[in-house]
């Protein structure tokens, strides 16, 4: 199968910036940052994601360079034992995520086209994304549509393309709702919260939750990176990429805060809200804010295009492990894929309990699962030099041997520390 590159250093870093951003940034990161220690927690997870997130994103592309492959053929083509069902379990991994976040960005979609402001938004979301609607499952259907047209055009016509111009505009949106938001009365008290280190908020709690929001706001999983590491040609610097997508991520992750944690404060509602702050608690904030008619659609539309193109990568490691597994044309597999993606997503329209528990199972757990295991493969079954040297091509500073001492001991040994730590306060 022959594999497409990205066509320029522009468009590949927007693309990859398009990986790592999404509602992880802009919705979890402000009410995760609420309820573990504002600011504190803020710093910790700005060195979590420098420290353990920029080797692991160099890992993931050097490996699927290498290879020239995702999931489906990277851990058979390095003779990892159980590469092709360990390729199996991610793409699984990736399928099932798939269906139940793309039900959350059709909702987002929707309240952009609402300019965010609802009335009632607890009566308004339960009566109308709380089941199957013919409005739920119809903006469902017209994101996995959309989703399937770009992945159609292929990686530099459709993802590259649709980044270079979705990700300024998305960035420029959320510089826009944060001017609004911090220039609102009683705001300062919010960014200084959000801001401000104070240690004396810090538990143990703060660390573990800001580990585990680095690994899910870069989408590391070996699944999206590697497909799109593969895209990458021979010469493109992965030292450099992976500073420009922290970059954008971790910018991305301020600005989402600064848009919503100081406006909150504002006007009186409490930044730890939790998961329905983007359903519940914004509308209302949208609505008693000055210019929210304008601000509140600016808001949710850079949302949208940030949480869109993710699910867009998400359907594209689908497409491309089908393809080379099967041998089929990349409108063969789309089409497959959407038939079976759009009735596998219903559950989670009916069910926010199955929404939630799908979410912790392939989201939570299983992606950094997976980041782990291509860590262990490129760090342990790829010999030193052929790892250090693709890890340092297109780089006048190659990575050394601490880079592989990184990804072979330390960050698979952090990645053991959050999910033990998860599920002992799940079960």
């Amino acid at each position: 199968m022959k594999v497409e590159r990205f066509a320029s250093r522009f468009g590949s870093a927007m693309a990859l910036i398009g990986v790592a951003v999404g509602l992880a940034n802009v919705w979890r990161f402000p009410y995760m940052a609420g309820q573990y220690g504002g600011g504190a927690f803020v710093a910790i997870y700005l060195a979590f994601v420098l420290l353990l997130g920029a080797p692991a994103l160099m890992a993931e592309w050097s490996l699927g360079r290498m290879t020239r492959s995702g999931p489906a053929g990277a851990f058979t083509k390095i003779r990892m034992p159980g590469g092709r069902f360990i390729g199996g379990l991610l793409f699984l991994t990736v399928f099932m995520a798939t269906s139940y976040y793309t039900v959350v960005v059709a909702q987002v979609l929707y309240y952009t086209a609402r300019g965010g402001i609802v009335p009632d938004p607890e009566g308004f979301y339960a009566a109308n994304f709380t089941s199957i609607t013919s409005l739920n499952l119809g903006v469902t259907v017209l994101v996995f549509a959309a989703m399937g047209g770009v992945v159609a055009f292929g990686v530099r016509r459709g993802i590259e393309r649709l980044s270079r111009i979705a990700i300024p505009l998305a960035g420029i949106g959320l510089v826009i709702v944060v001017i609004r938001s911090v220039t609102l009365d009683g705001a300062l008290e919010g960014v200084h919260y959000f801001l401000w280190p104070d240690l004396s908020r810090l538990t143990g709690a703060s660390f573990l939750a800001a580990l585990g929001q680095a690994f899910f706001s870069l989408s590391l999983g070996g699944t999206f990176f590697l497909a799109y590491g593969s895209y990458l040609p021979s010469s493109a610097n992965l030292r450099k990429l992976a500073g420009m997508t922290i970059l954008g991520d971790s910018g991305a992750a301020i600005l989402g805060g600064l848009a919503v944690i100081p406006a909150a404060i504002a006007l009186g509602v409490a930044p730890a809200s939790g998961p329905p702050l983007l359903f519940f608690t914004l509308p209302r904030v949208f609505a008693a804010m000055p210019g929210g008619a304008i601000f509140g659609p600016v808001f949710f539309l850079a949302l949208f295009l940030a949480a869109f193109l993710s699910a867009v990568a998400a359907l594209e490691v689908i497409v491309n492990s089908a393809m080379e597994w099967t041998g089929w044309s990349r409108i063969r597999v789309i089409l497959a894929a959407l038939a079976v993606q759009i009735p596998l997503a219903m559950p989670s329209m009916v069910s926010a309990d199955y929404l939630a528990w799908s979410d912790l199972l392939w989201g939570s757990t299983m992606q950094p699962i997976g980041s782990a295991l291509t860590l262990i493969g490129l760090g342990w079954f790829v010999s030193r030099g052929r790892a250090l040297a693709e890890a340092g091509r297109g780089s006048s500073r190659p990575p050394g041997d601490l880079w592989l001492f990184w990804i072979r001991w330390v960050i698979p040994g952090a990645i053991v520390v959050v999910l033990l730590w998860g599920w002992s306060g799940v079960l």
